[in-house]
């Protein structure tokens, strides 16, 4: 019951939904519906869960209304067609449902909450935590978006063409935070792969939608390329491997490959459209892995902020990028804790495009570059440009992805460019600044080759002022690394202390107790 809860959650919700247009019906009879198979189940678990559940609460659904006298009033998201009685589920249900609470109408912090909480059946205390709010300002968010979905009647659909602009970029927010939820989830288990194959999946249902669009093909480049290293991130025995202690050859070369790939394109795409190409990245391939390893949750290459709005967005967590805090995130968290993907994101994971009704996209790899033979297939990342800070070009997504691939074409972690990787947080950090870039910013400052420091803990201390980040886990752990680096084992203690203290997912709470452990 578990599993099927986590696979199909945001499918059965988004086919009923489809059917009622009402978010609040349609939430409680997916709901009744998990409880009726609980009842049933244990007779004997049907063939395929996701149609039993959905079937059952669509027919609640109709139960329901045919007993309302008042249909129109039940019915607030109307669309322009009808639905007929034999309609089935669409592989673009979940999308229209991220669109609809992704609606201009609602105010941001609220698109995200309303989104993490339909799209992955997170519970609101779960929201809370992955938002670094309290349960209760969740809940508030979530019944006001959805009052305000019923009030204004937003409909269930894919915007046209010339509204997508204006929700694209916290549609790509909300995957992003969804595969980040997934990446590093709270609990005993250190991944869902229901929740980073959902964001997988929606993020190939976008590149789909709009396939010139640079942000998309980079988000979806962030998260193929987090997601390939997912067999490297635990050790035979269960435990967290940080990034810089990783065997590379575990790597999914093939993903890895399409993964480069698109965050090429859409490095050249974003420069195409904002002018005056910079100094180009050169990172060096990744080296080949024998026998792809199947696909597997793994840590964003880096966090990624939410970007600011208007006013200060609800900032989620998202880990460091670097082996000090949590698992190294080289890409994206999205102000959502996301190690890269925050990164990251379900059911099986759509980083083999082809999952969840997603027509596969035909570019498994680059071919080998004769440029750099024994590449495993992946050619270097060619950062065509990618503007200086004091221009920066790229967008959000484009910009981490470029992180990602800073990280994952790099022969090795000590030979990282790291001030490439500090040049592309600065660009960030102009255009969205963010206490959450500024710490990955200063985490990766740290790795900079004669690095000051000491000026690098003084960065952390002012960040530790931070509200959004009084709770952040990944802090204390940024400032226990850099302390022990420092030779300061009883400061470190401390500062491990309190991340292991904030720190609610089991598998990294044991990897920073084991560093701990090494200092007494």
């Amino acid at each position: 019951m578990e599993e099927a809860h986590r696979a199909c959650w945001s499918t059965v919700l988004a086919s009923t939904v489809r059917l009622t247009r009402d978010l609040d019906l349609a939430e409680d009879c997916t709901q009744d519906a998990f409880v009726q198979a609980l009842r049933t189940w244990p007779e004997g678990v049907p063939s395929n869960p996701a149609g039993w559940l959905t079937t059952v609460a669509r027919r609640l659904a109709l139960d329901r209304l045919r007993r309302e006298t008042t249909l129109r009033r039940k019915l607030p998201l109307l669309v322009e067609e009808a639905v007929p009685p034999n309609d089935r589920e669409q592989p673009t249900d979940p999308l229209r449902l991220v669109f609809t609470c992704c609606h201009p109408a609602l105010a941001r912090e609220s698109q995200i909450a309303l989104t993490l909480r339909l799209i992955c059946g997170l519970t609101t205390r779960e929201v809370a935590a992955g938002l670094l709010i309290s349960e209760a300002t969740a809940a508030a968010r979530i019944t006001r978006a959805k009052k305000k979905i019923a009030a204004a009647s937003i409909p269930y659909r894919i915007p046209a063409d010339h509204e997508l602009a204006e929700r694209l970029d916290v549609v790509l927010t909300v995957v992003q935070l969804v595969y980040t939820a997934g990446h590093v989830a709270a609990g005993p288990e250190l991944t869902r792969t229901d929740l980073t194959g959902r964001a997988l999946e929606l993020a190939h249902l976008l590149v789909r939608l709009m396939p010139e669009e640079p942000e998309p093909e980079a988000l979806l480049a962030l998260l193929q390329m987090t997601q390939a290293r997912g067999d490297a991130r635990l050790s035979e025995d269960g435990e967290l491997v940080l990034l810089a202690d990783q065997d590379r050859t575990r790597w999914n070369a093939k993903l890895l490959a399409e993964g480069v790939s698109r965050a090429t394109a859409a490095l050249q795409r974003s420069t195409a459209l904002t002018a005056t190409p910079a100094k180009p990245l050169h990172p060096t391939p990744v080296p080949p892995s024998p026998t792809p390893p199947a696909s597997a949750p793994t840590e964003p290459l880096h966090p990624t902020p939410v970007p600011p709005s208007p006013t200060p967005p609800a900032t989620a967590r998202v880990e460091p990028l670097h082996p000090t805090a949590v698992p190294p995130s080289p890409t994206p968290p999205g102000s959502l804790r996301v190690e890269p993907p925050h990164p990251t994101t379900v059911p099986p994971s759509p980083t083999t495009p082809g999952s969840g009704g997603v027509e596969p996209l035909h570019r498994t790899g680059v071919p080998r570059s004769p440029a750099t033979p024994g590449s495993g297939g992946v050619e270097p990342l060619d950062h065509t440009a990618v503007r200086s800070p004091a221009t920066p070009g790229g967008g959000r997504f484009v910009l981490q992805a470029a992180i990602a691939g800073l990280h994952v074409t790099a022969p090795s972690w000590e030979k990282t460019d790291w001030q490439q990787v500090v040049r592309m947080y600065d660009a960030m950090l102009l255009s969205w600044p963010s206490p959450i870039v500024a710490l990955n910013r200063a985490a990766a400052h740290s790795f900079v080759p004669g690095a000051d420091l000491a000026a690098v803990l003084d960065e952390l201390d002012a960040l530790s002022k931070e509200p959004a980040l009084k709770t952040y886990a990944y802090l204390p752990a940024t400032r226990a690394d850099v302390l022990t680096r420092l030779n300061r084992p009883e400061e470190a203690i401390k500062a491990y202390d309190e991340a292991i203290t904030l720190t609610a997912n089991d598998t990294e709470r044991r990897s920073l107790q084991r560093r701990r452990s090494a200092l007494l």
